[in-house]
């Protein structure tokens, strides 16, 4: 026992391992930490209903996510994106992120405007909605679609169903980055 004790003392063993925690782990322990997700936001509400709207000319469904602030602070909305599966299809206008096939969602703040805006400030007791547009064979469907969605059942362990949903939220002086699935 005393010959290892006598190596690691000569090879100075003890500032090495701290090198290695300084120079490896904690920057991978960094990264992780900055990019960690919430799946919500306590009292920011997510309600999803049919809409309609227009889309390069054509008119379409839209699938209508309306953010209900019940927070008690103001809360700035960015980057939201929609990873759609196999049962929701985006209409072929819409905004695409070709590599990660994401869709850009924007904004409209009022009733019957269009959705334009990439970020938004939402008020206390403000409700603001982003829109999908989604392609011509979900038009009869979307309703039924949404029925579904509003009743399944979502657990920690299953698997995305419909779609997931990404945005960046400040709430007050706090950044959330959101990664809700359903």
């Amino acid at each position: 026992m005393s010959h290892i004790w006598e190596w690691i003392k000569m090879h100075d063993l003890p500032n090495w391992f701290s090198i290695i925690i300084s120079l490896v782990l904690w920057p991978i322990v960094l990264i992780l930490w900055k990019n960690r997700t919430v799946p919500s936001i306590r009292n920011l509400q997510i309600i999803i209903r049919e809409a309609g709207g227009w889309v390069a000319g054509q008119e379409c469904k839209y699938l209508c996510l309306d953010f209900q602030n019940n927070t008690g602070q103001i809360v700035y909305i960015a980057n939201a994106v929609i990873q759609a599966t196999a049962l929701i299809k985006g209409h072929e206008q819409a905004d695409q992120d070709v590599p990660t096939k994401n869709y850009t969602l924007k904004f409209a703040t009022k009733p019957n405007e269009a959705f334009e805006k990439l970020q938004v400030t939402v008020d206390t007791g403000q409700r603001v909605s982003a829109g999908l547009p989604v392609a011509h064979n979900h038009d009869e469907s979307l309703s039924t679609l949404i029925k579904e969605i509003k009743f399944y059942n979502r657990r920690w362990w299953s698997w995305t169903k419909y779609f997931v949903l990404r945005f960046d939220a400040m709430v007050g002086k706090d950044l959330y980055r959101v990664k809700f699935r359903l």
